[in-house]
This record gives C-alpha cells, sequence and structure tokens, in this order.
C-alpha cells in the first residue's frame, strides 16, 4: 500500500479541486442566475438553504482532502524531487496562498454565521473570484508540473579578471 499512497494522495487531490472548483462555477453560473429569473423571493431561499446545506458539507469535504492531500503531495512527493528548484517552489508557494484565499471565501458565503453575512450578501462576485482564483491555481500547477525535476540555480558567477558575467 505505501507505493500506492502517492498515486491515492494525487487523485484525491485532483479530485477535490475538480469538486469545489467545478461546483463553484456551476453555482455561480447557472443556479444563482437560474434560480433568480425564475423563482419567486421565498422560493429562492428554500432553493438556496437546501442545497446550502449540501454544498456546505462539499465544500469542507473538498477543503479537509485538499489539505491533506496537498501537504502529503508537497512534503513527501514533490519537495524531494524539487529540492533547490527555486521556480517550482515559488510556484506551489504561490498556489498554496492562493488556495487558502479560495478556501477562506468559499466558507464565508456557505456560513451561516452571523460574521459573514456582509459576505454572503455579496456571494455572486465571491464565488467569482474564488473560480478565478481556482483556475489560477490550476493554471500555476500545471505550469509546475511541466517543470524539469533537475534544481535552477540562480545567481551570478564572476569569473577571473576580464572574463565574461555568467548567469545560470
Amino acid at each position: 500500500m505505501p507505493e500506492a499512497l502517492p498515486l491515492v494522495a494525487r487523485w484525491a487531490h485532483i479530485l477535490a479541486a475538480i469538486a469545489l472548483l467545478g461546483g463553484g462555477m456551476f453555482v455561480r453560473f447557472a443556479l444563482m442566475p437560474g434560480i433568480r429569473s425564475s423563482l419567486s423571493e421565498e422560493e429562492q431561499d428554500r432553493v438556496r438553504a437546501s442545497v446550502g446545506k449540501r454544498w456546505k458539507m462539499m465544500v469542507h469535504t473538498s477543503i479537509l482532502l485538499l489539505l491533506v492531500s496537498g501537504f502529503y503531495n508537497y512534503l513527501v512527493v514533490s519537495l524531494p524531487a524539487h529540492e533547490g528548484h527555486a521556480l517550482y517552489n515559488a510556484l506551489l508557494g504561490g498556489k498554496m496562498l492562493l488556495a487558502f484565499v479560495v478556501f477562506f471565501l468559499v466558507i464565508a458565503v456557505t456560513s451561516s454565521g452571523l460574521v459573514f453575512q456582509g459576505m454572503r450578501a455579496k456571494a455572486p462576485a465571491l464565488t467569482l473570484l474564488a473560480v478565478l482564483l481556482g483556475i489560477a491555481i490550476v493554471l500555476m500547477a500545471g505550469f509546475a508540473n511541466r517543470l524539469e525535476n533537475a534544481p535552477v540555480e540562480v545567481g551570478v558567477e564572476i569569473g577571473a579578471p576580464g572574463s565574461e558575467v555568467t548567469s545560470h
């Protein structure tokens, strides 16, 4: 089983990302406009409450899977393979920071707590922002995964007097 763990962790990460990003796209571009254009305010509230409970469970489960599988994938699989690879690690660090922003946004708009009431009122805009950041995360991950495993050194090498300065 230990040999299968990296593959299972990768699958869990990808499936959780698909659920969170794809679900966010559905909510923002199909569900929200659909219920606004075809249901009364009272019916909209009922649909939001019913769908919201289910979506909230999906959001929390996806975030948990993304956190666990993401840290495992980075610390156990990717970091040893890309040690010293500055661009790869910078992309993954940026991806993680954006992911935490997405997590905050989707938790805020799905929360029933009073503290996030103002943010829930802006759910269409915040959901769109979360989707756009999610797309940026996917693009960053795709680019990072295309990088060679060899470390990339950044620096200037200065040779003897009269020799050229080279960057590698």
